[in-house]
């Protein structure tokens, strides 16, 4: 799904051209996606659009932009968490993250962008932004209200657990796309569950 890229500040000339903007943030996507990141460069993304390179620059000062306002016109799309079992809505969003990861532009962007990501400390900041956090809030809010109401066992650090449920599955997209099953998550999901549930005889 797309939003609008953010506004950079005008240098002066002729006003903005938005259409031309989304045209050259389309065809970065498509460049790192096809070629990885030692394939993008303002110059094949001039020849790829056929737009000059000198508007190009008069918008973003560097391919870095270009690809920060890239990363931010895009975003993985997550469902809101329903009521429910826990161990079952888990399962249902580490899935879904998972395909969103193989199956979307922004998931096969993201791909090619995290091997450089602590390289680009102001592209990690985008990604961060734009694609970590808002995926990570609603989760980690359900993982503190089944502490609080005890369906996890009380201690369980919720941040650190998101981590321990979609370490593997962000491993299995960006190093084995398609290989893991849907029966596989909800194995990963069940195994780590298994042993925060809380003690009977506490």
């Amino acid at each position: 799904m797309s939003t609008p890229a953010p506004e950079r500040p005008h240098r002066g000339g002729r006003p903005r051209n938005a259409a031309i903007d989304g045209q050259v943030l389309s065809a970065a996507v498509d460049l790192v996606i096809d070629k990885g990141m030692a394939g993008f460069s303002i110059e094949r993304l001039a020849a790829h659009t056929g737009i000059a390179k000198t508007t190009i620059y008069r918008r973003w000062r560097s391919g870095d932009e270009v690809l920060q306002d890239a990363l931010a016109s895009l975003h993985l799309v997550y469902q809101e968490f329903e009521e429910g079992p826990l161990e079952p809505i888990l399962v249902e969003r580490v899935w879904q993250l998972y395909r969103s990861m193989i199956d979307t532009r922004a998931g096969r962007l993201i791909a090619e962008l995290i091997p450089d990501v602590h390289r680009r400390p102001e592209l990690f900041e985008v990604y961060w932004t734009q694609v970590v956090r808002p995926g990570r809030a609603p989760m980690v809010d359900r993982l503190r209200r089944a502490v609080a109401e005890g369906e996890l066992r009380s201690g369980t650090d919720p941040d650190f657990l998101v981590e321990m449920l979609i370490g593997p599955i962000l491993s299995g997209a960006l190093f084995l796309p398609g290989a893991m099953t849907e029966e596989q998550a909800a194995f990963h999901v069940r195994t780590v569950l298994a042993g925060l549930r809380p003690n009977p005889k506490e």
